[in-house]
């Protein structure tokens, strides 16, 4: 990923420095028909394809609200879009407070 991403504030749009990140690895358990967590870091960058598409019984899309309930734990993050990577077409997705 770049170092800098389109930081959208109240003032305007800017090329800025985003928050670490870093990966959430899902595994498909074909056989189950099911999904396992692998990694799932508090902050990712998640593709806008990946929310257009996403039609796995395991994971929702909700309100911005993205939830996986895998076979071995519940993940949950919020897109936050006021951090956009432009070329990529990712949005910021955190963990909830």
């Amino acid at each position: 990923m770049p170092g800098t991403a389109l930081h959208i504030t109240p003032d305007g749009v800017e090329w800025a420095t985003p928050p670490p990140v870093g990966d959430c690895i899902v595994v498909n358990l074909y056989d189950e028909r099911r999904i396992r967590v692998e990694r799932a870091d508090p902050r990712i960058w998640v593709a806008q394809q990946f929310l257009d598409a996403t039609h796995h019984p395991d994971i929702s899309i909700i309100d911005d609200v993205i939830t996986i309930n895998a076979v071995n734990q519940r993940v949950v993050y919020r897109i936050n879009r006021t951090w956009t990577l432009p070329d990529a077409d990712c949005w910021l997705a955190e963990w909830p407070d």
